[in-house]
């Protein structure tokens, strides 16, 4: 580009330096002459081709002008082309640029979500993780409270101060002349009462009169002779409703149960609920079967629903953590089964287990059952093995199967005890006999023994096990 500038600046300095030498060498000639012939035709043939030279050499000129002024347009287009070409590239640098940080921004945003992402997971199974590690704490707790528990029941004497722990639920009915209830309360004052006192008030009877309408004498006299520290008296029409009154005998009796059990977890603080009767007289020694009867269940079950140590809706053991359970039960079935038999299908029904204690803990006297059994039929002893008048599966002894244990079901069979080494004694019945638990003897197991035994040796048997209440 620069040398077309240079070579059109030097034609332009000849073409004007030839004007002026032609015009010079004009003035040399006649100036009249020019002045006055205005037309080549007048010239001598020397000018006219002098002049002619010089045309063409301005003509020639002027083309090398135009095409220098031609070739300098190329050159500005061209130039203008480049300037173009190199802004267009540079803008779609510019965009490329831009591209790849927008590129690079949403792949930064891509990423921060990811992140984001991954932290809340991480989060979530942190937060799982410490519930999980929180609920493990809180089953770890409850099984300590657990096994706690079940170390504090296994020592069932040591009561808290003022919480009996047997709380007495024994239902009374009026019959008219026949005045069942004070044999049942002589009979448990002798059982409960001293005996209780020495071990820090083991136990409390409620006595619920479930007579209709006015209070009956035998209830008045008992709560005249009887009133203390062992026994309470309620009177369970007093604060009904006219429904609980009316209806079947049995239903009458159900709910009779209900309001006697509700009457009793709104009042006392207890461990265990003993459901008793007032046809029922206590055998000897009720306390401490009562004790080595609810330890040793625990013992083997943990926890259990109820606990039998005799028959019909007497001598029901009962948690009172489940007493409510059992009520709502047998107020629900009140129009269908009376309350024993709806005791026996929920306590087979519960979660927890049916025991039955080895011995019958208390002896009938009643003439009739409250819901018309006969009296005349076969009736059990203490002490005797508890399994008549029950449901075979789950609610008797199982003699068979636990005949090594005083509960069923029962426990593993113990080890073998150890045999002394010493030499061999012929000795008769008289020394076996001193073995014999006569504590926890029935009067079937004597029948069975007297007439083996002779002589001397008889002076070691009871005349009789059965109360004399």
């Amino acid at each position: 580009m620069k040398q077309w500038q240079g070579a059109a600046v030097i034609f332009v300095v000849v073409v004007v330096v030839t004007i002026q030498q032609t015009h010079l060498l004009n003035s040399q000639h006649a100036q009249p002459r020019l002045e006055t012939h205005h037309s080549l035709g007048q010239l001598d043939a020397a000018s006219r081709a002098e002049v002619a030279a010089v045309l063409e050499e301005l003509d020639a000129a002027r083309a090398q002008l135009e095409g220098a002024t031609r070739a300098l347009r190329a050159e500005q287009e061209l130039a203008s082309a480049a300037r173009a070409t190199s802004a267009a590239g540079e803008a779609a640098d510019v965009r490329r640029a831009r591209d790849r940080l927008e590129a690079d921004v949403a792949a930064f945003e891509r990423e921060r979500r990811a992140a984001a992402a991954n932290a809340a997971a991480n989060a979530t199974a942190a937060a799982a993780a410490a519930h999980l590690r929180c609920d493990e704490a809180a089953a770890r707790a409850a099984a300590a409270a657990a096994a706690a528990e079940r170390r504090r029941q296994q020592r069932p004497v040591a009561a808290a101060a003022g919480a009996p722990l047997f709380l007495g639920i024994l239902m009374h009915v009026d019959r008219g002349a026949q005045n069942y209830l004070r044999r049942a309360l002589k009979s448990l004052d002798r059982e409960l009462g001293a005996p209780g006192a020495a071990v820090g008030a083991a136990a409390r009877i409620l006595v619920a009169d479930a007579t209709a309408g006015a209070e009956g004498r035998a209830f008045a006299e008992a709560r005249s002779a009887h009133g203390g520290a062992l026994f309470d008296f309620y009177r369970l029409a007093a604060g009904r409703r006219r429904l609980l009154a009316g209806g079947p005998k049995v239903a009458k009796q159900s709910r009779d149960v209900v309001a006697a059990a509700s009457h009793a977890l709104r009042t006392y603080d207890f461990r265990y609920a003993v459901l008793l009767e007032d046809d029922w007289v206590a055998c000897h020694g009720l306390l401490a079967a009562l004790v080595a009867a609810v330890a040793r269940a625990d013992a083997v079950h943990g926890a259990f629903a109820a606990l039998r140590v005799s028959y019909g809706l007497n001598g029901i053991v009962v948690p009172k953590s489940e007493l409510a359970a059992l009520a709502a039960h047998v107020g629900a079935r009140a129009g269908a089964k009376p309350p024993d038999l709806a005791f026996t299908e929920w306590a087979l029904a519960a979660p927890k287990p049916l025991v039955a204690y080895r011995h019958n803990l208390f002896v009938h006297v009643g003439a009739a059952s409250s819901i018309g059994n006969a009296g005349s039929r076969w009736n059990t002893a203490c002490f005797e093995l508890l399994f008549d008048w029950l449901q075979v599966d789950g609610e008797v002894f199982d003699v068979h199967k636990c005949a090594h244990d005083v509960v069923s079901p029962c426990g593993p069979p113990p080890r073998r005890l150890p045999h002394p080494k010493r030499q061999d004694k012929k000795f008769g019945c008289d020394v076996a006999l001193m073995d014999l638990p006569v504590n926890l003897i029935s009067d079937r197991v004597l029948q069975c023994v007297r007439p083996a035994v002779k002589g001397k040796a008889l002076a070691l048997l009871p005349a009789s096990a059965d109360s004399k209440d």
